[in-house]
């Protein structure tokens, strides 16, 4: 046994004196320096401090939100190595967005100018001999459009503030408080219209577009972390073992309730079709996001005690404390596979393109293959997962150091050391790495040749949402427009509403119903309700 500990303490000590380390990188506000970001190949995009006084709390959570319905288009013009950036958001001269079509605009003049540099630059001297080799072609420059989803941070602090920021620039969006300072607050959860989070207990819904209260709830016990929010309804975990799914447009309506074998151990978290959630029994629960019904559950053989991970489009991994994890289907339920680490797991599963990345109690990290479960590689000294990109996994490791891991082979690219970075939010749907500190300070990097994030979506958006209010308009222009006229035509056999052909004798008043035809009960009305 003593053995053993002197082994790990001078791998430690090894890991500490590699090259791959670099140390004393964060200030003491708790800023990453540029050089140690750039080491291991990240550039920081911004930074930000949340709008509360951290001598009164800390940071308490943080949550990313995708929208599947709001996007915003930039146009970029890459020029000699300059890049040149043109947003639907920018301002003109009378204060307002120039959109996309402005936009746009803006981008073709600069293309049309930098052309112009480009000709005047190749074009030869007046006294230069028109003998000799050919010039090589002038380089034109570039336009491209990217259009990418609203992405939106949502911190909380210990004291009921809820801060929203921009993921990809992080300005302040808006900041409100909620509940009493003196009772607990939640993590976020959000869609594209409420964000809601608990305060002792009670719900708090609020406007993604400012920030004020939508409306608040009292709920029927202790809430456990945050809840989990879809287009209908918000699901509530309940530490006496219940989940209530109440309305998101309808506060004074009963909310749905499932009752569950075990306390929920985590926040639900939100499919493409389904809400899951995991209790201390062992068993996962999948209700529908539509209709908030219950559609089965998956029982483990040990304690759940970590969020249900996704990788759409309907793969969902649960990890156990008996050292298994599980693959199921969303959509029918049933067991894919099972994979034995045999080792307890109390971290989420990760799914990451074809892979599933499980982290067991010892720092033993295992990349499996997510369809058929067969273990591709490990390494050891891993705490938990942060983000990833095509090749590359962004960790951390028992040290509290930031590590970069190959995703083909696990082997470690580039290591950080900045215990003082203890918030770090976990990413699975896109590229970004959000680090902190508890006192509010808030860090985004990327990789320094990905100036656009690598979407994942956990929904499906291969049938993208409409916004309410193109709905409404869609259902006036309908109601506006000439309805065409019915041709008399044949009906189709077995139709009960068609027309009858023209010409047909139309049925005699009073005329008695055909043979074996049940009389209807007396003043019955068809659109009545049940008795």
């Amino acid at each position: 046994m003593l053995r053993r500990h002197v082994f790990s303490i001078l791998v430690l000590l090894a890991i500490a004196a590699s090259p791959l380390a670099s140390y004393a990188q964060v200030s003491s506000q708790g800023l990453l320096s540029a050089e140690g970001a750039r080491r291991a190949g990240l550039t920081r995009m911004w930074f930000t401090h949340l709008e509360f006084d951290s001598s009164r709390g800390k940071m308490q959570g943080l949550t990313q939100h995708l929208s599947n319905t709001e996007t915003h288009t930039q146009f970029e013009v890459t020029f000699r190595g300059r890049s040149y950036l043109f947003s639907e958001r920018d301002i003109n001269a009378f204060g307002d967005p120039v959109g996309v079509s402005g936009a746009k605009q803006a981008a073709e003049k600069k293309v049309a100018a930098l052309s112009a540099l480009a000709a005047a630059t190749a074009a030869p001297q007046a006294n230069q001999p028109a003998a000799g080799p050919a010039a090589p072609p002038a380089e034109s420059p570039k336009l491209a459009m990217h259009v990418v989803p609203e992405i939106t941070i949502y911190a909380t602090s210990q004291r009921g503030l809820v801060h929203a920021i921009d993921g990809e620039t992080g300005k302040s969006k808006w900041a409100s408080f909620v509940g009493d300072p003196r009772f607990p607050t939640s993590n976020c959860g959000a869609n594209d219209e409420v964000v809601c989070v608990f305060n002792g207990s009670k719900l708090y819904v609020l406007k993604a577009s400012d920030g004020t209260v939508n409306w608040e709830k009292s709920i029927s016990g202790a809430p456990v972390e945050g809840p989990a929010v879809t287009d209908d309804f918000i699901f509530v975990p309940l530490l006496s073992g219940m989940v209530e799914a109440y309305w998101v447009e309808y506060p004074k309506r009963a909310p749905n309730t499932f009752r569950a074998l075990g306390h929920p151990t985590t926040q639900p978290v939100v499919l493409n079709h389904s809400v899951a959630w995991a209790t201390d029994r062992g068993h996962i629960y999948v209700a529908n996001a539509n209709d908030a019904k219950l559609k089965y559950r998956v029982e483990t053989k040990d304690n759940v005690v970590s969020t249900p991970g996704f990788l759409a489009p309907d793969k969902l991994f649960a990890t156990s404390q008996d050292g298994y994890v599980y693959s199921v289907r969303e959509l029918r339920g049933g067991v894919n596979w099972r994979f034995s680490t045999g080792e307890s797991i109390s971290h989420g599963p990760i799914g990451v393109r074809d892979t599933v990345y499980a982290i067991a109690d010892s720092g033993t990290m295992y990349s499996i293959d997510a369809e058929v479960g067969a273990e591709k590689w490990t390494t050891s000294g891993i705490r938990g997962f942060i983000a990833a990109t095509d090749d590359r996994l962004y960790c951390t490791d028992i040290t509290a150091s930031l590590v970069v891991l190959d995703s083909r082979s696990g082997s470690r690219v580039a290591s950080i050391s900045a215990p003082e970075l203890e918030v770090r939010m976990v990413n699975t749907e896109t590229d970004r790495i959000v680090v902190g500190t508890p006192s509010g300070l808030l860090q985004c990097f990327r990789e320094i040749d990905r100036k656009w994030p690598e979407i994942r979506l956990m929904q499906d958006t291969s049938t993208p949402r409409k916004k309410k209010t193109e709905k409404a308009a869609e259902t006036k222009e309908e109601t506006a427009k000439p309805k065409p006229p019915v041709e008399d035509t044949k009906p189709a056999e077995g139709d009960p509403f068609a027309m009858p052909p023209a010409g047909a004798a139309k049925p005699a008043a009073g005329a008695p119903p055909a043979e074996g035809t049940p009389p209807p009960p007396e003043a019955a009305d068809p659109f009545g309700e049940k008795k």
